[in-house]
């Protein structure tokens, strides 16, 4: 009876101390690292290299060429580096893992890029002016777009002209608008004319082109009744050459 207490006293230590070490090791041990998903870990790296003023949001989509298996028997504290590969497109990426034991794995990610940029709630016309109460502001996929030439401020929007018909819920470019002119062809203009350093004459008539500022606008003398040239200076008003 008394080998059996011993051994059993025995079984029990030799248990708390294998449990002590654990708790030891667990506190060593990074298993926030261990636990998280290396895709995610290496979308997470990938997504710092990307982010730019253009963009809000990036969703890194593994392309199927990629094996998912892969990915699966790597962890986090495998690798050693993560290297972006140049692209000749804006929709792929290809990442390098050099791991600890010095081998490589590829990967290649379909880039999905999103920001908030102001949409129109129904279908514009072309020649149609954009007021404010179409326009709304939306986070939009503008992967398939050139970023640079996407309008992201509504206010550079309002007033202006659809060149183009412009698709409700869908990114406006800079080249589908126009801004509107500030003379228009048959309007009443007020015509100046500096005769002389004190003396300034003025009259109205009708323009016969239309522009915007800075164009040249003609239009009929009433006095001659000869057709001269004038520059928009402001709304509806041209100064004579």
């Amino acid at each position: 009876m008394k080998g059996k207490n011993i051994k059993v006293l025995f079984c029990l230590l030799v248990s708390f101390v294998l449990l002590f070490n654990i708790k030891i090791n667990a506190k060593n041990e990074d298993y926030s690292k261990i636990s998280f998903n290396t895709l995610d870990y290496i979308k997470s790296i990938v997504k710092d290299s990307l982010i730019s003023k253009d963009t809000t949001i990036i969703k890194l989509v593994l392309t199927p060429y990629s094996s998912l298996n892969k990915i699966k028997k790597i962890s986090p504290l495998d690798i050693k580096k993560i290297e972006i590969l140049p692209q000749k497109t804006r929709k792929y990426l290809s990442v390098k893992l050099l791991l600890k034991n010095k081998k490589f794995v590829f990967f290649k990610f379909e880039i999905e890029k999103y920001k908030k940029v102001p949409v129109l709630k129904k279908i514009v016309q072309k020649g149609e002016k954009i007021s404010s109460d179409i326009i709304i502001e939306k986070v939009i996929n503008i992967s398939n777009y050139n970023a640079q030439d996407i309008i992201y401020d509504k206010n550079k929007l309002i007033g202006k002209i659809a060149d183009v018909a412009l698709i409700d819920n869908t990114p406006i470019r800079e080249s589908q608008i126009k801004t509107p002119p500030l003379v228009k062809s048959g309007e009443t203009i007020k015509v100046i004319f500096n005769y002389s350093k004190y003396v300034t004459i003025t009259f109205t008539t009708k323009a016969l082109n239309s522009g915007k500022l800075r164009d040249k606008i003609l239009y009929k003398n009433p006095f001659n009744k000869k057709l001269e040239y004038g520059i928009i200076i402001g709304k509806g008003k041209v100064k004579k050459l």
